[in-house]
C-alpha cells in the first residue's frame, strides 16, 4: 500500500516536464516564428484562368479561312457558270476560267465545283457534318432559283457575298486574336459561341459569332452569324 503514492507522483512526472517544455522561451519562438512564415490564402498566385476550350482550335480556323479567302479562290463566285455576251474584252475573259463559262445565255449553278467546294470545307476538318449539309441544300435552293430567273448579269440575291462569313470583306490576319468566347442568350447546352468584333468594316459594333460544338473529339462550326 505505500507504493501507490510513489507510482502515482510518478506519473506525473512527465506531464509537468511536457508543461514547462511548452512555456520555455525556445517553443514560444518557434511558434511566432511558424505563424510569420506560414502561407495564407492571399500569399498564394492567383490562379490562372483555364482559355476557353476551343478558342485556339477557332483561332487556327480564322487562320486557315483568310489564307483559303486571299490566295485560291473567291467563294462569291467560284460555283457560278457566267454567260458570255461577245463583248467581253480580253482583260476580263482572262480572268474567267474555262470551266465558269456558261454553256447557256444565262448564269448556271457549276455543279462540279460545287462538289469541289463544299469537299474543302469538309477536309479542314473545321465544319460539323450538319453545317456541311445544311450549306450545300442551300446552295442547291439558291442555284435553282439563279436558273429559274434566268439571270444574264449581275448576282441573284443569296449569292453577293462569300458562303461562311457572309460579308464582302474579310477580316485581317492581325484582327484573330481578337476573338473571344462569348455567351449570347439562349445558347444551346453543348454549343460554345465565340465573336470576332471589328470596326473595320464600317459599322461600330459589327461582329461575327460563331456557334461551335463537339463531334468526334473536335471542336467543329454549326453555324456562323453576323451582328451589327
Amino acid at each position: 500500500m505505500l507504493l501507490r503514492p510513489t507510482t502515482l507522483s510518478l506519473l506525473y512526472v512527465p506531464l509537468a516536464v511536457l508543461l514547462a517544455s511548452c512555456n520555455s522561451p525556445d517553443s514560444s519562438k518557434s511558434h511566432a516564428e511558424e505563424a510569420v512564415t506560414s502561407p495564407t490564402a492571399a500569399d498564394q498566385p492567383p490562379a490562372t484562368a483555364a482559355a476557353p476550350p476551343c478558342l485556339e482550335r477557332m483561332q487556327g480556323f480564322l487562320r486557315w479561312y483568310h489564307r483559303r479567302y486571299t490566295a485560291e479562290f473567291d467563294t462569291t463566285t467560284d460555283f457560278i457558270n457566267i454567260p458570255l455576251t461577245g463583248d467581253e474584252d480580253a482583260a476580263t475573259l482572262a480572268k474567267i476560267p474555262r470551266s465558269n463559262i456558261s454553256s447557256t445565255n444565262y448564269m448556271q449553278l457549276n455543279h462540279r465545283k460545287l462538289a469541289v467546294y463544299i469537299d474543302t470545307l469538309r477536309r479542314s476538318g473545321y465544319f460539323s457534318a450538319s453545317y456541311l449539309a445544311a450549306k450545300q441544300a442551300s446552295i442547291l435552293e439558291r442555284g435553282q432559283e439563279l436558273e429559274a430567273e434566268k439571270v444574264t448579269e449581275g448576282l441573284l440575291e443569296g449569292f453577293d457575298s462569300d458562303e461562311v462569313i457572309h460579308t464582302q470583306d474579310i477580316y485581317q490576319r492581325e484582327d484573330i486574336n481578337k476573338l473571344t468566347a462569348y455567351q449570347p442568350a439562349g445558347l444551346k447546352p453543348g454549343t460554345q459561341a465565340y465573336r470576332l468584333q471589328l470596326s473595320s468594316l464600317g459599322e461600330e459594333n459589327f461582329s461575327w459569332v460563331f456557334y461551335v460544338k463537339q463531334e468526334k473529339g473536335r471542336c467543329v462550326i454549326d453555324s456562323v452569324h453576323t451582328t451589327e
